[in-house]
């Protein structure tokens, strides 16, 4: 969890505006602030300088304006609970229409290298190195954390395993939302590059969880990255793992305990994806009701699996049909 303040989102903001005149023009950064809840009107208001542009200080004058969102920590995964706090839904719409360069880890490791043996999952000095270097030394801890939990847990129960991967991820990702970190629409990182930048969407979630529990052990034909419709949050991403007894737990960003599905009632289930197959999920019940064919989803997913090499087998790569 992490916690939105006045200095500490205006300081990370530093040197970016949104040019109001280009913003006129681009329906989807438009539509981004719409969602957020801000007209471009009381945007342009904020312009106490009259630059025509509208600067992280003067946005935050919007913002700290709205009552207080209190979905926002169980919908955004953040904790926005004080009186020097801000809406996290306000300012994820700020941040989408920032203009900033694309945000991308430096290290993203080369297929040659692997780091995952079937059975113990160990990163080399000098990729370690380039971590600490690119994104300093809570990068690199954030790897060996990983590391640890997933050496340290193989003989754990399946649900044991389930919540120390769920908690390891909400604990170490904060989650950004999309558009205020990179420059292309709905990029999924890999494990590796969630753990680099320490922050993450969703979607990041979901696939560093679905391959924490292939490398505990668990096999692919339970184990899904599922998209539901949140009751207030709309598109999301899950991981799932089907029991014994066909029932999913539902590993979620935005719930701290992984829960049977019966307990999430206001997530509606879409369609899933693994190693082995695309299907559609009967929105009452979560069953496998049918194959889906090809979605921008499961391309997204494959990318992320392909980048994903370092930590996979052989033979989990010859499964996946790369």
């Amino acid at each position: 969890m992490s916690s939105i303040t006045r200095k500490n989102w205006v300081a990370e903001q530093a040197g970016r505006s949104v040019d109001l005149e280009k913003l006129r023009q681009d329906p989807a950064a438009l539509a981004r602030l719409e969602q957020a809840g801000v007209s471009l009107d009381r945007l342009a208001r904020a312009d106490r300088d009259g630059d025509g542009k509208v600067d992280a200080g003067e946005a935050w004058q919007v913002a700290d304006a709205f009552d207080h969102d209190g979905n926002a920590q169980t919908v955004l995964g953040l904790d926005v609970t004080g009186n020097d706090t801000v809406s996290a839904r306000v300012l994820a719409g700020f941040g989408g229409v920032f203009d900033v360069a694309p945000t991308r880890p430096t290290v993203v490791p080369r297929g040659a290298e692997r780091f995952w043996d079937g059975q113990h999952l160990a990163f080399p000095p000098a990729f370690l190195a380039e971590v600490r270097a690119s994104h300093g030394a809570p990068a690199v801890a954030r790897f060996e954390a990983w590391a640890t939990l997933i050496n340290s847990s193989q003989g754990a129960t399946e649900r044991e395993k389930v919540d120390l991967v769920n908690e390891f991820f909400n604990a170490q990702v904060v989650y950004t939302p999309e558009p205020s970190r990179s420059g292309s629409a709905d990029y999924w990182q890999s494990p590796l590059e969630s753990l680099t930048l320490g922050t993450g969407d969703c979607e990041d979630y979901a696939m560093a969880k679905f391959l924490s529990l292939r490398l505990l052990g668990l096999p692919a034909d339970r184990l899904e990255v599922a998209f539901v419709r949140h009751a207030t949050a709309g598109m999301h991403a899950v991981a799932l793992l089907r029991d014994d007894a066909g029932t999913p737990w539902v590993l979620d960003n935005m719930q701290f305990d992984a829960l049977r599905s019966a307990g999430r009632p206001e997530l509606s289930p879409l369609l899933s994806v693994n190693e082995l197959r695309t299907q559609a999920l009967d929105p009452a019940h979560w069953d496998l009701v049918g194959p889906r064919g090809p979605a921008g989803q499961v391309v997204r997913f494959k990318a992320a699996m392909e980048r994903s090499a370092p930590v996979l087998t052989d033979a989990a790569l010859a499964t996946f049909g790369r």
